[in-house]
């Protein structure tokens, strides 16, 4: 009976991966399209900032918020990457210690 309860647990761990991997995969997949579009857009409102026509007519407080919320928006898709980076990593290496655990 332990046995069984033992594969089955191994078993669930596998289908949890893989749906880590999927979600997770989309996501490491999106997020650097995601974050240089958005340093892009920072670039840009940096840019109008210097340009007095740009600012004259935008409203320098109305660029610098956007900057300030662009710059927030880009700070939380480096963290999420990084993390997801980091979670994937440790379940490759997981899943490298079962390789090598069922060789030995």
């Amino acid at each position: 009976m332990a046995n069984k309860e033992l594969y089955l647990a191994e078993h669930q761990d596998n289908r949890d991966l893989e749906s880590l991997f999927c979600k997770e995969k989309l996501a490491l997949d999106s997020l650097p399209q995601e974050i240089e579009e958005l340093e892009g857009r920072i670039a840009l409102l940096e840019s109008d900032l210097t340009n007095p026509e740009k600012y004259q007519n935008i409203g320098i407080t109305a660029i610098a918020n956007a900057l300030e919320n662009l710059k927030v928006e880009l700070d939380m898709k480096l963290e999420q990457y990084f993390a997801l980076e980091q979670k994937v990593n440790a379940a490759n290496k997981r899943i490298i210690i079962k390789i090598l655990d069922c060789k030995l």
